[in-house]
């Protein structure tokens, strides 16, 4: 995820931007790259940790899996996608806004994930504390 953030960044202050602000129909709206953007990245992500765990997994399958999955989700080709890719590199300014939103998104969904992950390990500290301090009597039939 950080090599893809990386490389769309290279790639936004390395490219030229233009002074014409309209978005050519065959382009995907900002609102809509946002949203397919941050699904990849958040794609890529899971498949980097499974790389980490199983190092013996082949990932690219699993990768054009899932973004068809999120093409399909969003009714997107992905040649539309490559092309609004193209297009925004080529844009910095809209391109900065699109990825800072995509940031936002991504750190509001891993701050549910790990507040989620707290509470479930609460919830079960608490159970076993419980559960520690109880005589179970051995059930027969």
């Amino acid at each position: 995820m950080k090599l893809i953030l990386l490389q769309v960044c290279i790639l936004m202050f390395a490219l030229s931007c233009s002074d014409n602000k309209k978005i050519p129909e065959n382009i995907l709206k900002p609102e809509k790259m946002e949203a397919v953007l941050s699904d990849v990245m958040m794609a890529d992500a899971l498949n980097q940790e499974r790389i980490i765990r199983d190092s013996l997994l082949y990932i690219s399958k699993e990768n054009v899996s899932y973004f068809k999955k999120i093409f399909q989700l969003h009714a997107v080709t992905k040649e539309e996608f490559e092309k609004s890719i193209q297009f925004y590199t080529k844009r910095p300014d809209l391109m900065r806004a699109i990825i800072d939103s995509v940031s936002a998104v991504v750190s509001r969904k891993n701050k549910l994930l790990e507040e989620k992950k707290d509470s479930v390990t609460t919830k079960s500290d608490t159970l076993k504390s419980k559960l520690n301090g109880r005589n179970f009597k051995k059930i027969t039939r």
